[in-house]
């Protein structure tokens, strides 16, 4: 199968997302893989240079044995123009491909690249699957440019032949804005358990923190949004450890919020007990999540934040460690009741934390429970099968038109 992926965030800088785990998994299968994406942190350069497409023969972020191949449209590297510039250029590569190689195209666009892709996969009858995992105008950061965005996704995901969402209250979200319920699928996100599980020793990083094996460590990892929620934690630091003293919170990411955290670090004098780590390689994830105790996200609600379900809950879950979590929709969606994770409101977070902190049994037997959860409801190797299979379905169904 061959298979063009759009999507208008940078495939290389990115933190990994769900498109790099299935389309790199799907390349180690067997199927060839090509990516069209947008540089994020692109620096001014000479028009000749800017207008040419940049090729990256194996673009690996979470596994060495894939073999995607990366495609950038030259795009005019201007402020405030550049993803203006692309429309064309990006219409002309999909277009290229979609007439001479893909047997079905993935999107991941809506205001970048999406009209574009709808287009020339119509013009083309080409099968065209939309994987979704947020409500993309929630996500876009200028007020303004979210109801245009929202009404493009109004175009844009009806014309699709499968919409794939990551919970049911996505799948209401499309139906809500016309995508008939027969062209959607629910399929959760999905974590690699070989990559992440309970064999994996953290004793090498606590030690290069300074953390000794009797301190109970709580962490967080991925990117500090505002709406994050480890500031409150910070601030309820003291009152933990009066019952905790062991305890030791490590953040490991970087966002809006980094320089709210190192500021009260210091204001509340608990620079030894907290540890900022900033971004570090996915590569590492697996020996830092086995090094805590218990992982937490402390998402508070917010336009973007309530049907997401973060992929570090199925690290943190893969890693058979203890969760907690508040109850967000889009969590508590694909979560439930009996999948080993504590899903509280946010006003009860810091006290579910202390109490998982503070039970050494009870902790170690949610940990065991979110293992087994991971493994039979959310194993990369079970969603991304899935993923062919309705690749496959909408190639099949085109083919019979």
């Amino acid at each position: 199968m061959n298979i063009l992926v759009v999507q208008e965030t940078d495939w290389l800088n990115n933190l990994p997302l769900q498109t790099h785990h299935i389309m790199e998994y799907l390349s180690r299968k067997g199927h060839s893989v090509q990516v069209i994406d947008f540089e994020a942190d692109w620096k001014p350069s000479n028009f000749l240079e800017s207008m040419r497409l940049n090729v990256f023969a194996n673009a690996r972020r979470t596994d060495t044995q894939s073999s995607v191949r990366l495609m950038r449209p030259g795009v005019v590297k201007v402020p405030g123009v550049a993803r203006l510039s692309a429309f064309l250029s990006e219409f002309l590569l999909i277009f290229d491909q979609l007439t001479k190689w893909a047997d079905v195209v993935v999107l991941y666009a809506v205001p970048t690249y999406g009209v574009q892709t709808v287009l020339v996969s119509k013009l083309l009858s080409k099968p065209l699957v939309f994987h979704s995992y947020d409500v993309l105008h929630r996500m876009v950061h200028v007020r303004s440019l979210r109801p245009p965005t929202w009404a493009l996704e109004r175009f844009i995901y009806p014309k699709a032949d499968k919409v794939i969402v990551i919970s049911t209250e996505l799948r209401t979200y499309m139906e809500d804005i016309g995508v008939k319920r027969d062209r959607i699928v629910v399929l959760p996100p999905g974590v690699d358990i070989e990559k992440f599980n309970p064999s994996i020793s953290g004793d090498e990083f606590r030690k290069q923190l300074g953390i000794s094996g009797e301190e109970k460590i709580a962490l967080f990892s991925g990117w500090l949004y505002e709406f994050a929620g480890v500031d409150l934690v910070l601030e309820s630091m003291n009152e933990i450890l009066k019952d905790v003293p062991e305890f030791r919170l490590v953040v490991c990411g970087d966002g809006p919020l980094s320089i709210r955290l190192a500021d009260l670090r210091s204001k509340l004098g608990v620079e030894d007990k907290v540890h900022l780590l900033g971004r570090r390689p996915f590569q590492e994830m697996p020996s830092i999540i086995a090094a805590a105790d218990v992982c937490i996200n402390p998402y508070l609600a917010d336009i973007r934040s309530l049907y997401a379900f973060p992929s570090k809950i199925a690290e943190y879950m893969a890693a058979g460690k203890a969760v907690v979590s508040t109850n967000l929709p889009g969590t508590t969606g694909i979560l439930g009741d009996n999948s080993g994770a504590i899903l509280a409101p946010s006003e009860q977070f810091v006290d579910s934390l202390r109490k998982v902190l503070a039970d050494n049994e009870n902790r170690q037997a949610l940990g065991k429970q979110c293992r087994r959860f991971c493994e039979n409801h959310l194993s990369l190797h079970s969603v991304s099968d899935k993923f062919e299979t309705v690749l496959d379905d909408a190639i099949n169904h085109h083919a019979l038109q």
